[in-house]
């Protein structure tokens, strides 16, 4: 599960190359007859928000994004490993993005890409956020801004994931089950209310905030850790039990880069410092 952008993130550094192969797309996309193309679904907790200094609060509210984009390997040396992004349509409540543009492979799992768009109408340039965006878990994971000086200022977080309709399908609700929002439930509308990535029927936890990262049970840390005590309703036997459900979480998040281990690092610091887990009358001096 993704969270929301941070806030100031800015474009990292293009090649001016870059910019020429975005504009030049229309020209030099290879057909579909010489190269293979893959079509990549939006996963419903992809999104896009305004960047801005002087617009209201209620304009910068991250709004989902829906929609595909198409990707082709390009016929030059494998060195380069740069596919064409092709067939970009986006859209979200306020927002609806076209483009082409290119997608360079920086090494296992770390991706540079840029897109030359259509942002409402306007000509915007997109461009990976300041650290490369990765591909995980079968998703490819996406963190796109817009150039210094556009028309539309926006930040952009797409997972999506390939459109393809073979392989398994143990819930035989006709996707494959390394699409499958749940795979072992069948749910062929792969309805995901909470927008965190795990379809409503195997989801725990149906109501986490919308950009939280979250469990493979669909739960936050802090559901499934709670100060008052464990799920089944008891109180935590110790402030070591309470620490130790919170860290079991917070590494399988790391590992699992929903998190970073610095983020982790700080969040395993809070719950020492909250005093949860104590008897109610030590936590009194704590707090």
């Amino acid at each position: 599960m993704i969270r929301l952008p941070r806030k100031g993130a800015t474009a990292r550094v293009v090649h001016p190359a870059w910019y020429a192969l975005a504009s030049l797309g229309a020209v030099i996309l290879p057909s579909s007859s010489t190269a293979q193309t893959i079509e990549y679904l939006l996963r419903p907790i992809s999104q896009i928000r305004r960047v801005c200094t002087d617009c209201p609060d209620a304009d910068k509210v991250a709004e989902p994004l829906s929609g595909t984009f198409d990707l082709t390997v390009m016929p030059i040396p494998e060195a380069y490993a740069i596919e064409a992004v092709t067939g970009v349509h986006w859209n979200s409540s306020s927002f609806r993005i076209t483009g082409t543009g290119f997608l360079e492979r920086l090494g296992r799992d770390r991706i540079s890409i840029v897109v030359d768009a259509q942002v409402n109408d306007q000509q915007v340039l997109l461009a990976s956020a300041a650290h490369p965006t990765a591909e995980s878990g079968g998703d490819l994971r996406l963190t796109l801004v817009s150039a210094p000086d556009s028309p539309v200022a926006v930040e952009i977080e797409v997972v999506a994931f390939a459109n393809r309709t073979d392989g398994p399908d143990v819930d035989a609700d006709g996707i494959p089950d390394s699409l499958d929002l749940c795979p072992r439930v069948s749910d062929d509308r792969q309805s995901d209310a909470d927008l965190d990535g795990l379809g409503d029927p195997c989801d725990v936890c149906p109501g986490t905030l919308f950009g939280e990262a979250v469990l493979p049970d669909g739960c936050s840390v802090e559901q499934t850790c709670p100060c008052a005590g464990p799920r089944t309703g008891m109180q935590w036997r110790s402030q070591k039990e309470y620490i130790t459900c919170v860290a079991r979480g917070l590494k399988f998040l790391a590992e699992t880069e929903e998190i970073t281990r610095e983020q982790a690092r700080r969040m395993v610091q809070a719950a020492v410092s909250s005093g949860c887990g104590m008897p109610a009358i030590a936590r009194v001096f704590v707090n």
